[in-house]
């Protein structure tokens, strides 16, 4: 994503969930995390559909 799209931002919806966790990660400085509580799905686009 990074090489591909390198002059663009990009933001990533993360639900924060106990099983998606990381010591440590490398961001590109192009990508955006947005972290959202662990369940939530009056937050997640996909319900409003």
């Amino acid at each position: 994503m990074y090489k591909s799209n390198s002059n663009e931002f990009q933001l990533i919806q993360l639900d924060n969930g106990g099983l998606h966790k990381a010591l440590s990660l490398n961001i590109p400085e192009n990508v955006i995390l947005l972290f959202q509580p662990g369940y939530s799905p009056q937050v997640n686009p996909i319900e409003r559909l």
